[in-house]
């Protein structure tokens, strides 16, 4: 079984200081889609904001598992080779309405499953403002051009 590039990303994904970098890469480029640079702070793993703004990235993890079966490929060797594809078309925009709003229920859930560790706050993806969905949709952008990058 071929399943190197899921293999590098699970790699990633256990590396705190790349983990830590991708998440820091999020927030700054969400609080820029907000036109509010100065809105962010870098953040260390030991911040609360490293939990918060890691949904991104993982967001985007489990979305290509999700977009590859949609897309037709089944088995771990399948997905495996449309790791890098799958990223690329994110990082481009390049994916479909029903493609986006998946990447964008899967950072909401993500999201959503480490709020009531903080508060009792619950956005439900379909009542967001059009606003925030955009910002949102930057997020998961950077954080596929981060792994992108990570694996290249």
């Amino acid at each position: 079984m071929n399943t190197e590039n899921l293999t590098a990303l699970k790699a990633v994904f256990e590396d705190t200081p790349a983990m830590v970098e991708l998440a820091n890469a999020c927030a700054k480029a969400y609080c820029e889609g907000c036109g509010n640079p100065d809105w962010y702070s870098p953040f260390t793993a030991d911040d609360e904001n490293f939990a918060i703004n890691a949904a991104g990235p993982q967001a985007v993890l489990t979305g290509i598992g999700v977009l590859a079966t949609m897309r037709g490929h089944l088995t771990p060797d399948e997905v495996d080779a449309q790791v890098l594809p799958i990223l690329t078309d994110i990082a481009a925009g390049d994916v479909t309405k029903a493609e986006r709003i998946i990447l964008h229920r899967e950072a909401n859930g993500t999201w959503g499953a480490g709020q009531p560790f903080r508060s009792r706050t619950t956005n439900v993806f379909d009542l967001l403002d059009p606003d925030e969905v955009a910002k949102d949709w930057v997020q998961i952008e950077t954080a596929a051009n981060g792994l992108l990058h990570k694996l290249s």
